[in-house]
């Protein structure tokens, strides 16, 4: 979705991927956004719901919800709404790639060619949502793909080494919960990690893009008036 700074709400909307949102985009968490909260009650409720849907227990895709960006001279994504949900995803990334980066080839000769396969594409999907990759190499070049400006955040460094080396450090929010979805990931085969990340990939998300803060501030005084009517 792109928001033009217009009043016309026809232009607030359009399909966008899952996939695509995280594997194109650079985010920045400005300064105006508070410290990352979330914990082991949210994180638990994330992960039932993707398991409920990979076993069927649930029919519909799970829903990430609206998130809203404004774009910067940089090209960066500067985050509006959405700046915990974003963070938790990357933290649930990272802990799926830790699982499959361990392997090696002796490893994958125990699967199938078909799934030797599956497991190659969904772990570069992986490493492609996490870091800026070549283009043309597909190779590392960016392990930071979130900046976080909040000066008050004093764990932000953790942050940025779990997902550069996947090592979390001490008792804090962003190595409490990338602790626990390791735990969580390791508790899966990695064939069920397989069909996990094919459950996480078909997750619904309402990108909406604008040009300016502006014109963020615009769309959410719009989308409060439509609620409250």
């Amino acid at each position: 979705m792109r928001l033009s700074g217009r009043e016309d709400t026809e232009e607030f909307f359009f399909e966008a991927t899952f996939i695509s949102l995280f594997t194109q985009s650079k985010f920045l968490i400005p300064d105006t956004k508070g410290t990352y909260n979330w914990g082991f009650e949210q994180c638990n409720n994330l992960w039932n719901e993707y398991i409920a849907i990979m076993e069927g227990r649930k029919k519909e895709k799970y829903n990430l919800g609206r998130m809203v960006f404004w774009r910067n001279e940089n090209g960066e994504k500067v985050v509006f709404d959405g700046h915990q949900r974003i963070v938790t995803m990357y933290l649930l990334f990272r802990a799926i790639y830790k699982k499959f980066e361990v392997l090696s080839p002796v490893d994958l000769e125990d699967f199938t060619e078909r799934q030797q396969i599956d497991i190659t594409r969904l772990s570069f999907e992986i490493s492609s949502m996490i870091w800026v990759l070549d283009f043309i190499t597909q190779k590392i070049i960016n392990k930071n793909k979130i900046l976080i400006t909040i000066n008050n955040d004093d764990n932000k460094e953790i942050f940025y080494s779990i997902m550069e080396k996947g090592f979390s450090l001490g008792e804090n929010n962003y190595s409490n919960n990338y602790r626990f979805f390791v735990e969580k990931c390791n508790s899966l085969t990695i064939l069920d990690l397989v069909e996990f990340c094919i459950t996480l990939f078909g997750t619904k998300v309402l990108p909406v893009e604008c040009d300016t803060l502006e014109s963020a501030n615009t769309y959410i005084r719009l989308e409060n008036n439509v609620i409250c009517s």
